[in-house]
Parts: C-alpha cells; structure tokens; sequence
C-alpha cells in the first residue's frame, strides 16, 4: 500500500467521524425530550394548583373578613347602647331594670308569676 492510499483512508475516516458527529450533535434523544416534556408539563400543573388553591383561600379569607366585619357593626351598636344607658342621669332606673328582667330579682312583698310553658332561652 502506498503513503497516498493511505493518507486518503485516514482522511476519508476523519471526514466520516466528524460527519457522524456533527449528525449526533444535531440529534437529540427521544428521552430526553419525554424527560423535558413530563418536567414542564408538572411545573405548569402545579402552578395551576397552586392559583386554584390561593383563589379558593382568598375567596375563604374575604368571607371570613365580611363576617367579622358584620360582627364590628353589631357590636359597636351594642356599645353605643350600653354607653347612651351609663350616660343617662337614670341609672338607678336601669340596674333596676336588669335585676329584675335578666336577674330575676324582686321587690320584698312583689308577687311574680310565670308561666310554665314559656321557654327560658
């Protein structure tokens, strides 16, 4: 065999394992793009999830504040009563008023009735 021959082997062989690996960068593995696939695919997933159960805390959270304010509102009226009975000149009047209806107290020779059938709630 002669030097050129051989010269032209070890070219053509270079020229060929470079085409092949160009050809090999250029390819990628069915694998990997399942793998790639499948990962972005469970990100999105979960993102989604993730929204979904923020909103559903929220729209807890906002019911949650509606209420309380509600029971603000109630119990600031409640205040203000009790405020406008202490700033009344008549508060013996009224401790009367709450020993009686609430307390169940009564005057010494008072006779009081009830009724059985009421509910006491």
């Amino acid at each position: 065999m002669s030097d050129v021959s051989l010269r032209q082997r070890k070219r053509s062989a270079a020229r060929t394992m470079r085409d092949y690996r160009k050809k090999k960068r250029g390819r990628t593995s069915p694998l990997l793009v399942l793998i790639v696939t499948v990962a972005v695919s469970g990100l999105i997933l979960s993102c989604g999830v993730a929204f979904i159960y923020d909103e559903v805390t929220v729209a807890k959270k906002q019911a949650e504040l509606a209420e309380l304010n509600a029971k603000i509102d109630e119990l600031k009226a409640e205040n203000m009563s009790y405020e406008s009975i202490l700033n009344d000149e008549d508060e013996r009047s009224f401790m009367e008023r709450i020993a009686t209806e609430r307390l169940g107290y009564a005057y010494p020779n008072e006779r009081r009735f009830v009724d059985p059938n009421k509910n006491n709630g």
